[in-house]
């Protein structure tokens, strides 16, 4: 049917939007649900931000994968249900020179792997290599994560209540997992693209009675891209109230 398309493993080549790498030999469409099977040839997705990959909803069968390369884009209009039964099945990829992109607009079923290149400060060139990032994933825990800091890298948390970075490998700040939202401060002494594994998010992430303590600086606090794809800074879904309506960027120069 053409509101159903399921991937053909035998058909030669790799390209989501090749026709006839589908069923019907149409690529799929935003109001068309989809199945990926197990076999040779997985699906790359390579579309970009101004004509996604799309569809409706999505399913990857036990040992199927979609991978999105850097500088694709997939939005998935529906629920995307991930059979594979491990992170392999859906991957975000991430390099030197970028990203890949993941929006669900449904329900995500399953876990990705969701990359990030992070340069390391050996190879930065200039400046000490501090990089600001947020886990798109949910509240993934670090311990057993490559996020977690070797002897020469550093992981922070920022506190506002006592104006203070609070150093992961310190043990007593209560700092486990990823929180949803949160931004955190982290160093690497060597280059490497390093993997969110979770559950992505795609449902809100409210932050509410956010503190402003005196004596204390001014209210900062360090929010993180908690999604797969980018963010549009101060649409109608921003709430801010009390909040001051900027992006403020850090210039080490």
């Amino acid at each position: 049917a053409a509101n159903q398309l399921t991937w053909l493993t035998t058909a030669g080549t790799t390209d989501w939007g090749t026709g006839s790498n589908w069923s019907n030999g149409d690529v799929p469409s935003k109001g068309v649900d989809v199945t990926i099977i197990s076999g040779n040839n997985q699906p790359i997705v390579d579309e970009s931000p101004s004509t996604p990959g799309q569809c409706m909803n999505m399913t990857i069968n036990s040992g199927a994968s979609v991978t999105v390369m850097v500088g694709g884009y997939l939005t998935v209009n529906g629920t995307l249900t991930n059979n594979n039964g491990t992170a392999a099945g859906l991957i975000v990829q991430s390099d030197a020179n970028g990203n890949g992109s993941l929006i669900v607009d449904g329900t995500v079923r399953g876990d990705a792997t969701v990359e990030r290149y992070i340069a390391g400060y050996t190879t930065a060139g200039t400046g000490n290599g501090w990089h600001l990032l947020g886990s798109p994933v949910n509240n993934m825990t670090i311990s057993t994560s490559n996020f977690a800091p070797g002897g020469n890298d550093d992981l922070y948390a920022w506190d506002e209540s006592t104006y203070t970075w609070l150093n992961y490998k310190d043990g007593n700040n209560g700092i486990s997992n990823f929180t949803n939202g949160k931004g955190y401060l982290v160093a690497y002494e060597t280059e490497a693209t390093k993997s969110f594994i979770g559950t992505p998010n795609n449902s809100d992430i409210t932050f509410n009675n956010l503190s402003h303590t005196s004596g204390q600086g001014n209210g900062w606090h360090l929010l993180g891209n908690p999604y797969p794809s980018a963010l549009t800074w101060g649409d109608d879904n921003w709430a801010l109230s009390g909040v001051g309506g900027v992006a403020q960027v850090w210039n080490e120069s």
